[in-house]
C-alpha cells in the first residue's frame, strides 16, 4: 500500500485529481483534496492525479 497526501495550503480545490481518480480522492466541506491509501495496481491512476496537479499539492510515499 501506498499513502497518497494533498497538501491542504496548496491545494486550490480545483477537483482534477477527484475527477481523474474518485476512488481515492475527494473534496472535503472546505473544497479541499484528500487522499487515502492505494494499492499498487491502482498507482497509475493517482500517478496521472498526482501529474495533473495545477500546484503540485499530491504526493505519493511507502506506507
Amino acid at each position: 500500500m501506498m499513502r497518497v497526501t494533498v497538501e491542504e495550503a496548496r491545494c486550490v480545490g480545483c477537483g482534477m485529481c477527484v475527477d481523474v481518480c474518485p476512488q481515492i480522492f475527494s473534496l472535503t466541506a472546505q473544497h479541499r483534496a484528500q487522499g487515502g491509501y492505494v494499492s499498487p495496481q491502482d498507482l497509475d491512476d493517482v500517478m496521472d492525479a498526482a501529474l495533473d496537479c495545477p500546484v503540485g499539492a499530491i504526493s505519493v510515499q511507502p506506507q
